[in-house]
């Protein structure tokens, strides 16, 4: 954004999706492989947010898994499997 958090606070705060988590109506399935290049510490404080508003949401995390596309056999079933359950669930 071209300033540091410190020097442009505000504009940080305007740009930052989790101040506008309150406006979430819709549930969220949040899913992550731990050794995915995205950081899945970011999951946890995205989760524990919508939480902490009341928000349907889950966390699935699966161990030592990469991007999907390359992970175990059973973890891309359980993946699927739990992507079908919450459709089934909320839509």
């Amino acid at each position: 954004m071209g300033a540091t958090l410190w020097e442009e606070r505000e504009r940080f705060i305007r740009n930052s999706p989790i101040f506008d988590f309150h406006k979430i109506n819709t549930p969220v399935l949040i899913v992550q492989g731990t050794r995915d290049h995205i950081c899945h510490a970011e999951a946890g404080p995205i989760f524990s947010s919508l939480n902490r508003l009341d928000k349907v949401a889950q966390l699935v995390l699966y161990d030592e898994e990469h991007s999907q596309g390359s992970w175990c056999q059973a973890n891309v079933e359980d993946y699927y499997n739990r992507i079908f359950e919450w459709l089934n669930k909320f839509l």
